[in-house]
C-alpha cells in the first residue's frame, strides 16, 4: 500500500493559494495519472501536476517500507507516519495559477530557511511596479502558520494575515521542542483500535445482522482514524423495530470510549416553536460527555425515528423544516448551543468531527412499496408475509421521502434484517447480552449448573419474537419465565442443577431443581 501527504488548498484570492498538510493518506499512487486514490474513496491530485481543479492534493508519495529505510530508528508505524507528517508540515507550500503556461505553479520552502526578521515576498497577492504578483509575510506570521494544528486555525491565521497586509500580531513563538511535545500528546490521544477485534466484540452480542455490523463498524473506524473531517461519514440505518440498530452502535461506542446521545426526532420542532430544537441534541451529547466539549465534538449523535419527519409541506414546523435545520450540522458547521438556559450561557459546538447516525423503521415507506408491488434491489429489507417476498428501499425512495438536500448529505446507508425464529434462538443461546446467558453465569458463580432443552429455547423464542417490537422484549420474556426458579434458588441450600424444559416455557412454575 502506498502513502502520501494530503494537502488542502486554501484560497488567498481567485488564483493565489496556500496549502496545508492535513494528514497521511493510504491507498494507491497512480504515477501515470499523477493522482492518489485513497482507501476511503477520495482522489487527490499531485501538488506537482499543475492542475487547478481540485481541493485536495498530495505530496511525497512513498511506502511504509521506504520510510523504514529512511527512519530506521523508528519502530512503530504510528510514529513513522507522525514523523512523515511533521517533516511535510515544516514546509510552506504556496502557489499561483500561471495563465501564460496554463497550470498551477507551486513552490515548497522550508520554514526554517526564513530568518527571524526577514520579510518574505510570495507570489500570492498585490502587484509590484512591474505588475508581478507578490505578497509579503513577516517571519513571525509564517511561524504562526507553521504551528496551526488544525485546518480551522490555519484558515483563521490566513484571514488575519490578509486583513493586515501580510503582517500579523503574534505572541512569542513557541519553542520547537514544545511544538513537538504538543504533537506527541495529540497523537497519543487518538483512539487506536483493531477493526477485526471490534467486530468480534459486536458479533459476540449481535446475531443475524452481519451486513449492518460490518457497515457500522467500518464507518466508525474510518471516522475515528481519519484526520481530515471531509473523510468522515454520516450514516442512516434502516430496519424494523427491535432488530438491534441502537445496540450495535452502543456496543461500538462503549468499546471505543466515545460519548453517545440518542435523540427521538419526533420530539423536535423548528427553532422558535414549542418543542425541542436541533441544537439541544448537541447539548444532550455534551451532557453525555460530562461537559467535556472536546470529547463531545468527537461523539456519536443518534437521531431515531427520522422517517417520521417526512412531510408534504415545506413550511411545517416539525417535519421537513426540522430536516432542513439539521443541514448545518451535517455540513460540519459550528453551532451555538445552550449549556445553561437560566444563566443564558452558551457554547460553540464544532460539528466537523461529529458522527451523526440516523435511524428509522420506514414502515410507511415499506407499506407504500408493498402496496404498489415494487420489487427492487437497494438498501434495507423486510419480509412481505402475504407473498413471502422481500421489498427493499433504494436511495431514490429516500430522496422522495426525505428530500434530496438531506439524503445527499448521508454518506452511508445500511439496514438491519427482520429477525427470524432461528435468529432469536441463536440470540438466546449465543449472545453475551442474552438474559438467559447472564442468568447462567450468575448461577455458575453460586456453583449451580443451568440446563435447558431445545424445546425450552423454541418456545421462549416464539414468545419473545414480536412483529411490532422485534426482540426488544426478549429479555423481559426470559426474566418473567425464570422468576419462580430464581426465587427458589435463593431460598434453598445445596442446589446443584436447574433444568428448564418446554414445560417451563409454557408454565414458569414447572422447572426442576437438583
Amino acid at each position: 500500500m502506498d502513502i502520501a501527504i494530503q494537502l488542502e488548498k486554501i484560497n488567498l484570492s481567485d488564483d493565489r493559494f496556500l496549502f496545508k498538510p492535513i494528514g497521511v493518506i493510504k491507498g494507491k499512487y497512480l504515477d501515470d495519472a499523477q493522482v492518489f486514490d485513497t482507501d476511503f474513496g477520495l482522489v487527490c491530485d499531485s501538488i506537482e501536476c499543475g492542475r487547478d481543479d481540485s481541493d485536495y492534493y498530495f505530496d511525497s508519495p512513498t511506502t511504509i517500507e521506504e520510510l523504514r529505510e529512511k527512519f530506521g530508528d523508528v519502530v512503530e508505524e504510528e510514529d513513522l507516519l507522525s514523523e512523515f507528517l511533521e517533516i511535510a508540515s515544516s514546509n510552506l507550500y504556496y502557489g499561483y495559477y500561471d495563465y501564460e503556461r496554463g497550470f498551477l505553479n507551486v513552490k515548497k520552502v522550508p520554514f526554517e530557511s526564513f530568518e527571524d526578521e526577514e520579510v518574505i515576498p510570495l507570489i500570492a497577492g498585490g502587484y509590484d511596479e512591474n505588475d508581478n504578483v507578490i505578497f509579503t509575510f513577516d517571519s513571525k506570521s509564517l511561524k504562526e502558520l507553521r504551528e496551526s494544528e488544525t485546518i480551522e486555525d490555519f484558515r483563521k491565521n490566513i484571514d488575519q494575515i490578509l486583513s493586515v497586509g501580510g503582517m500579523m500580531e503574534v505572541k512569542d513563538s513557541k519553542p520547537k521542542e514544545e511544538s513537538k511535545k504538543k504533537m506527541k500528546v495529540k497523537k497519543e490521544e487518538s483512539k487506536k483500535f483493531n477493526l477485526a477485534k471490534l467486530r468480534e466484540v459486536v458479533f459476540s452480542n449481535i446475531v443475524g445482522q452481519d451486513e449492518a455490523v460490518n457497515d457500522v463498524t467500518r464507518t466508525l473506524a474510518i471516522n475515528y482514524t481519519s484526520i481530515n473531517p471531509r473523510s468522515k461519514n454520516h450514516m442512516l440505518v434502516i430496519g424494523p423495530s427491535g432488530t438491534g440498530k441502537t445496540e450495535i452502535i452502543n456496543i461500538v461506542a462503549k468499546e471505543m470510549d466515545i460519548p453517545i446521545f440518542k435523540a427521538d426526532a419526533t420530539a423536535y420542532t423548528k427553532a422558535g416553536y414549542v418543542g425541542k430544537d436541533v441544537p439541544s441534541m448537541l447539548t444532550g451529547l455534551l451532557e453525555a460527555a460530562n461537559g467535556d466539549i472536546k470529547k463531545a465534538q468527537r461523539g456519536i449523535l443518534i437521531i431515531d425515528e427520522i422517517d417520521k419527519k417526512s412531510s408534504s409541506s415545506k413550511d411545517d414546523v416539525s417535519g421537513k423544516s426540522v430536516l432542513h435545520s439539521m443541514l448545518k450540522m451535517l455540513d460540519r458547521d459550528i453551532i451555538e448551543v445552550d449549556i445553561d438556559q437560566a444563566r443564558n450561557e452558551k457554547m460553540m459546538f464544532d460539528t466537523s468531527n461529529l458522527t451523526v447516525i440516523f435511524m428509522g423503521s420506514f414502515d410507511s415507506l415499506y407499506e407504500e412499496k408493498q402496496k404498489y408491488g415494487h420489487k427492487t434491489v437497494g438498501f434495507g429489507k423486510t419480509t412481505v408475509e402475504e407473498a413471502n417476498k422481500k421489498v427493499r428501499i433504494e436511495e431514490e425512495d429516500l430522496i422522495k421521502w426525505l428530500g434530496p438536500e438531506f439524503v445527499g448529505r448521508i454518506d452511508i446507508i445500511t439496514a438491519t434484517n427482520e429477525l427470524t425464529l432461528e435468529d432469536v434462538k441463536k440470540i438466546l443461546t449465543k449472545s453475551k447480552i442474552s438474559q438467559l446467558n447472564i442468568f447462567k453465569e450468575e448461577l455458575a458463580l453460586q456453583g449451580i449448573k443451568l440446563h435447558y432443552t431445545s424445546g425450552y429455547i423454541e418456545e421462549i423464542a416464539k414468545k419473545g419474537l414480536s412483529k411490532s417490537t422485534g426482540v426488544r422484549n426478549l429479555n423481559k420474556t426470559v426474566k418473567q419465565n425464570i422468576k419462580f426458579a430464581q426465587e427458589e434458588v435463593m431460598t434453598r441450600d445445596n442446589v446443584k442443577v436447574l433444568k428448564l424444559s418446554k414445560a417451563t416455557a409454557l408454565d414458569p412454575r414447572k422447572y426442576f431443581l437438583g
